[in-house]
């Protein structure tokens, strides 16, 4: 057992620990990476803490980090033991997210069967709040760059539900259930529409990317292009110029213009996918 005056100072760094590792885009990973020794230090401690819930916010945080560095950093160890602690905790309201990260860790890990059980499992255990509110969900969404402090009190759920449907629909693509993953993807824009303060939002930029990724797999190309174009759009209000996350975008816009120099709409669904398949490597 952990004396009283430990506890309050090992609380106190952790306190200090998210507020100032709060992601706001990758280059808070960086500073994670920078840090990452330290950070461990903290996190391997007793199990007084796990009931707290600064301390789960920290372990989410962590668990994202290092499922966002795989599989280039040896972290596999670490990220079972933290979702092994997360997991136990299923009074808490944040128990979807953990069910959800342990459904992402798990796909990266190509468990794709056991991936898309947790995925279910975390939509399932979705429920509204009785007064809308998810304080203790919140507080982790903002962590890993969900929501901001200026987002209402009353989105926690809906923004959580599009988290699920967007990661959900990235898996259907790698099983190569495509009309599976449009209906997770319209889902989460949907969602995301409707729940969001701003109509210019990096999540919409990506949904509307995944989307188009799909539609463009299946040969439904206007659409595709069309989502992408509110992609670009959108990107330009939220990103800098250069940016990264501009690659995709303009990457699905430039295979579409390359697929509508064919006439792919006489072809059968399979020769299409398979010309997709090895157009895409080319680029």
């Amino acid at each position: 057992m952990i004396n009283k005056n430990k506890l309050k100072v090992k609380m106190e760094m952790i306190d200090k620990l998210i507020k100032n590792y709060c992601y706001t885009d990758m280059q808070t990973w960086e500073t994670i990476k920078n840090n990452i020794q330290d950070i461990n230090t903290l996190v391997w401690c007793v199990d007084d803490l796990i009931k707290h819930p600064i301390y789960q916010d920290v372990l989410a945080i962590l668990v994202s980090y290092h499922i966002h560095q795989l599989p280039y950093v040896d972290s596999i160890d670490k990220i079972d033991i933290m979702l092994s602690d997360l997991l136990t905790l299923k009074t808490q309201e944040r128990y979807p997210l953990f069910l959800y990260l342990n459904a992402k860790y798990l796909c990266i890990k190509k468990e794709y069967e056991k991936s898309l059980f947790y995925f279910h499992q975390a939509k399932e255990e979705m429920y509204p709040c009785h007064q809308g509110y998810h304080k203790e969900l919140r507080s982790i969404l903002i962590a890993i760059g969900s929501i901001t402090q200026n987002d209402p009190q009353d989105i926690e759920t809906n923004i959580l539900k599009a988290i699920i449907a967007n990661d959900l629909g990235n898996l259907y693509i790698v099983l190569h259930l495509y009309h599976l993953a449009i209906d997770e993807f319209q889902n989460a824009l949907s969602l995301q529409k409707s729940t969001y303060q701003t109509k210019n939002h990096a999540n919409i930029v990506y949904t509307l990317t995944c989307l188009g990724h799909a539609q463009e797999i299946i040969g439904d190309l206007k659409s595709a292009e069309s989502n992408y174009q509110d992609a670009l759009a959108m990107a330009k209000m939220v990103y800098t110029d250069n940016h990264p996350e501009l690659v995709p975008i303009m990457s699905g816009l430039l295979r579409c213009n390359q697929l509508k120099q064919i006439n792919h709409e006489q072809w059968d669904y399979d020769d299409f996918i398979l010309y997709y398949t090895k157009m895409i490597k080319k680029i």
